[in-house]
């Protein structure tokens, strides 16, 4: 759904879809993979100045979509605490997003209704016996509706 390659969810479908799409993502059958911050729906840090851009390869990108893809790349925001919590060095090697401050692990870990917590929640529900060997049946309703049952 989202990697170091193309936008983050939350900055594609806004902030109030993270929970649609986790709920989604962990409650498919198979692997799943998490790219880092979308249990706290990171968001692109779009504030890059074109001196801070390190991606100037764009290889395997779509040439429609010629962009850098560090604007999904920056750190994880740990905490909001200088560069995120990400290093202790002056600087991070991306700019941290500049909404850190509100948006990091330890902020959500403290609002049960948070991203983070509903995360944590359905990763425990991934775990019981209907969504690790459960049938899986979808239904495609309208533009607008669809059903999947586990």
């Amino acid at each position: 759904m989202e990697n170091h390659d193309f936008s983050r969810l939350s900055s594609k479908f806004g902030a109030e879809s993270v929970p649609i799409f986790t709920a989604l993502k962990l409650a498919l059958p198979g692997i799943e993979v998490t790219y880092y911050g979308s249990e706290i729906g990171m968001e692109d840090n779009m504030y890059l100045r074109p001196e801070q851009i390190k991606d100037t390869n764009l290889a395997g990108l779509d040439p429609k979509l010629r962009r850098p893809r560090d604007y999904e790349r920056c750190p994880m925001q740990w905490d909001d605490s200088s560069n995120a919590g990400f290093t202790e060095e002056k600087k991070s090697w991306l700019p941290v997003n500049p909404n850190y401050y509100k948006l990091n692990v330890e902020t959500q870990k403290k609002i049960p209704t948070s991203n983070y917590n509903f995360y944590k929640k359905m990763s425990q529900l991934r775990k019981t016996n209907s969504l690790k060997n459960g049938d899986l049946r979808t239904y495609n309703i309208s533009k607008s509706i669809y059903i999947l049952k586990r």
